[in-house]
């Protein structure tokens, strides 16, 4: 694993877990999981996010990441929400994904002026505060799939920062 240090420069330094409402299962292919990855490069080289470790699984996102001294969380973490959960919507409307849709939909009517709720609200972003708590998050984030049972071997699953810690070969999304 890389040697990270908190430091002045990385002050604010969060790990942050968004899951899909319900539990549902919407990363199950390549382009849901494209979805996010082109999001997360984009907030990368546009709005200031420096990701140190990253888990996509089939219904929730983990994140390690470091954010310039002038963006603000929460704004960071609304846009993402917002512009990815309308990428995962025009998916499965392609995709006729109905059931899921309609789950989406019900949900929504909770909700104050949205036709559908992707997103579960809340984040609980922690900061981390050490050097220990940070390479424990990265550790865990990186080994999240096997957790899940997803595989047994780390390297077989793509969407983890595993690849750019441990491997050699072109990760999913380069880290910043």
């Amino acid at each position: 694993m890389p040697s990270i240090n908190l430091n002045d420069e990385h002050y604010n330094t969060f790990f942050l877990t968004l899951k899909i409402v319900n539990d549902l299962n919407v990363f199950t292919s390549k382009k849901y999981f494209d979805i996010i990855l082109n999001s997360l490069g984009y907030c990368q080289k546009n709005k200031g996010m420096h990701i140190l470790a990253f888990a996509i699984l089939s219904n929730h996102l983990h994140l390690i990441f470091w954010i310039d001294e002038k963006v603000v969380l929460k704004d960071l973490v609304r846009d993402f929400k917002h512009f990815t959960a309308s990428q995962i919507l025009k998916q499965l409307k392609q995709d006729s994904q109905e059931q899921i849709l309609k789950i989406f939909n019900d949900l929504a009517s909770k909700a104050f002026d949205r036709n559908y709720k992707v997103w579960r609200r809340t984040t609980h972003p922690e900061v981390l505060y050490s050097d220990k708590f940070l390479e424990q998050k990265i550790k865990y984030v990186d080994f999240n799939a096997t957790h899940h049972n997803l595989t047994d071997n780390p390297e077989e699953y793509l969407y983890t920062s595993y690849h750019n810690h441990y491997c050699k070969h072109e990760p999913v999304l380069k880290l910043l």
